[in-house]
């Protein structure tokens, strides 16, 4: 993708970036904010979006998880192409004490796409370990 938008232009892979945010379903039932959201990305510096996706595409955190010793509360979209499912669901299984819970209907960005559905489960993580500390 970043080869792509360095060569053409953001416009050229508006479409797949979106569907990562905003599946189909989703992105009809969100009409401004998916044309907010398209319109801002194809502002993005090429060049910045072309560091981000190299950045990524070499981060394995794999090891540091495996050394955490904490309640870890993983939580993804049903739908998120950019952090799969299968990859939270990885991390998770990596530390003794994570949960691993599937937000349904949602792509990435939980936090946004499905804010009321991710702060029922953080409340419900911490309510379940009084020992995690949250800022």
């Amino acid at each position: 993708m970043a080869r792509r938008a360095g060569e053409a232009g953001l416009e050229a892979i508006a479409d797949i970036a979106m569907r990562r945010l905003y599946p189909p379903a989703m992105a009809a039932e969100h009409l401004d904010a998916f044309a907010e959201r398209r319109a801002r990305f194809i502002e993005t510096d090429p060049a910045v979006l072309g560091q981000a996706c190299s950045i990524l595409a070499a981060l394995d955190i794999r090891d540091e998880v495996r050394r955490m010793d904490i309640p870890l509360l993983a939580a993804v979209g049903e739908w998120d192409e950019a952090t799969p499912p299968a990859m939270a669901e990885e991390l998770a299984s990596l530390v003794t004490r994570a949960t691993f819970s599937l937000i349904e209907g949602c792509a990435h960005v939980p936090t946004i796409r499905a804010p009321d559905r991710f702060c029922d489960l953080v409340e419900q993580f911490a309510s379940n370990n009084p020992d995690t500390a949250m800022i």
